[in-house]
């Protein structure tokens, strides 16, 4: 929640470093297994791979942006909802 008192340049402890270690391992343990499933299959294509690749990155991405958008949102409203209340009376 917004806290007014609160100095804007005090970020410190909101960097969620367990979370960014889970995200790069669930991205990295994707690629591995969609590479796995590649390389299994017995196909012999030589752009299946770098194709694939570029389906798992395009996953994250947008799954990372949509996110962001999701919260943002979801931000925004609450600070309006907020500023409504500290400016009704």
């Amino acid at each position: 929640m917004y806290d007014p008192q609160r100095p804007l340049t005090d970020t410190h402890d909101r960097i969620p470093i367990p979370s960014i270690i889970l995200v790069t391992l669930a991205v990295t343990g994707l690629e591995v297994a969609m590479v796995g499933f590649v390389m299994f299959t017995g196909d012999e294509k030589p752009t299946l791979a770098r194709d694939t690749m570029l389906a798992v990155v395009m996953l994250v991405i947008n799954g990372f942006m949509g996110l962001a958008l999701l919260l943002g949102c979801v931000h925004l409203l609450l600070f309006l909802a907020y500023m409504m209340l500290m400016f009704e009376g």
